[in-house]
């Protein structure tokens, strides 16, 4: 919970500085530079927001497809690696290995 904690606020510190930094340097632009400038660049700031904005969405679909990926080698390795035999097994593993050393109990019998 705290490093969501921390990557929210981390997030937004940065966010509020990136915003002041960019009004700096639309003030710095507007008072030293000649206005017909700023109207000359001020233009890019929506398009390059909305290339951003795209960028985003598409690489955070294609990162969840890379962790997804990392998560079924994972678990792959893990399940077939002498390695990791000394890793201690999940409950999903536990259970199954369980049932498959209980000895079937035959009804027909009793």
């Amino acid at each position: 919970m705290d490093a969501l904690r921390a990557t929210v606020v981390s997030g937004i510190n940065t966010l509020l500085f990136n915003l002041l930094l960019m009004l700096g340097a639309v003030a710095m632009i507007l008072s030293l530079a000649d206005w017909k400038l700023f109207l000359a660049v001020a233009w890019l700031a929506p398009l390059l927001a909305g290339c951003n904005f795209i960028y985003r969405r598409k690489i955070a679909r294609q990162w969840q497809e890379v962790r997804a990926g990392y998560s079924r080698l994972a678990s792959n390795w893990r399940r077939t690696s002498p390695a990791c035999a000394w890793f201690p097994p999940s409950t999903a593993e536990r259970e199954s290995q369980l049932l498959q050393r209980t000895p079937a109990v035959n009804t027909a019998i009793i």
